[in-house]
């Protein structure tokens, strides 16, 4: 496959660093001359994160979102091309459970830079199948990079979206990683219906405006805190008690004035 006449100095790729944007550009123009089964597995592997595990890669491959995907012979598979690009030191193993990781980040950013892999639509894409196909743990493992990639389709009236964006949001929380929560509460609201207030999504609306007005207030975002109460203390549908988590976020971000 030609993968073998790549060969890059790690060391040298790391002194580059401080031009990060040129070491992309270079990697990305060594992948576009790469066989097209190997920049498609790069394309595909760069869509689920830093990490990624060979039977997930095989399920997006298996959906064929190229819509022309080469077929492989035999010997020639997903487990064979991951070989070939530890080879070549752009990924490599890390447990027996066949996890793999990039040897390093301007790696993967190249690879999500080169043809589609760059279109939010195919991020969508990929991000879409592994939430129809993944199990229930599985998806569990990989909430925030199957969240990050439907985000970027931004879609409109899905509560199910909402609902996923609402388990990364809360997931991001428990680990203090508060922007990135919010960043999810943000996007899980966006994906509400519009009628979303007075329907049977209306326990899920309560909950993202919830996390996110409770975000806003750790972090110091006045103005989303602002937002995100006053919309939810405006809907005359909701009783005290649904109220209630809302107003006593709000109450921390007065004491923390005072």
């Amino acid at each position: 496959l030609g993968l073998l006449e790549w060969s890059w100095d790690k060391k040298t790729i790391e002194k580059e660093t401080m031009s990060t944007e040129n070491v992309v550009d270079l990697l990305q123009a060594k992948m576009e001359k790469m066989p097209l089964e190997l920049q498609r597995v790069l394309q595909y592997a760069s869509c689920l994160g830093t990490e990624f595990k060979v039977h997930v890669l095989e399920i997006v491959w298996g959906e064929n979102i190229f819509g022309d995907a080469p077929s492989m012979s035999p010997e020639m598979n997903i487990p064979s091309l991951l070989q070939l690009l530890e080879e070549g030191n752009i990924t490599e193993r890390q447990d027996a459970n066949e996890t793999y990781r990039w040897m390093h980040d301007n790696i993967q950013e190249a690879a999500l830079a080169t043809g589609l892999a760059a279109r939010p639509s195919f991020q969508f894409d990929v991000g879409w199948s592994l939430y129809c196909l993944l199990s229930k743990s599985e998806l569990e493992n990989s909430i925030f990079e199957v969240a990050k990639l439907i985000n970027t389709g931004r879609q409109k009236n899905r509560p199910n979206f909402a609902k996923l964006n609402l388990r990364a949001a809360e997931k991001a929380h428990a680990s203090s990683a508060f922007e990135s929560a919010k960043s999810y509460a943000a996007a899980g609201i966006d994906a509400l219906p519009d009628d979303k207030w007075t329907t049977t999504h209306k326990e899920l609306t309560i909950q993202l405006f919830r996390l996110g007005t409770e975000m806003a207030v750790a972090l110091g975002h006045d103005e989303d805190m602002e937002r995100y109460t006053s919309e939810v203390l405006s809907q005359r549908n909701l009783s005290l008690e649904e109220r209630l988590p809302i107003l006593v976020a709000k109450s921390r971000q007065i004491c923390l004035v005072d």
